[in-house]
């Protein structure tokens, strides 16, 4: 499990419209890397990623 968000997806993170309580299901979600990284931004929301 990586522990640091690459560049690439760090950018493509911070481009989402993300906002407190979002539900947010990523489809090809890989290790789960962006995944967290979107829950982390999406208080009291939902992530949940697709492998």
């Amino acid at each position: 499990m990586a522990s640091k968000l690459s560049s690439r997806l760090e950018e493509i993170v911070d481009l989402l419209p993300l906002k407190e309580g979002l539900r947010v299901l990523e489809i090809g979600c890989g290790s789960g890397a962006a995944a967290r990284a979107v829950a982390k931004r999406v208080p009291g929301g939902k992530v949940l990623g697709m492998h």
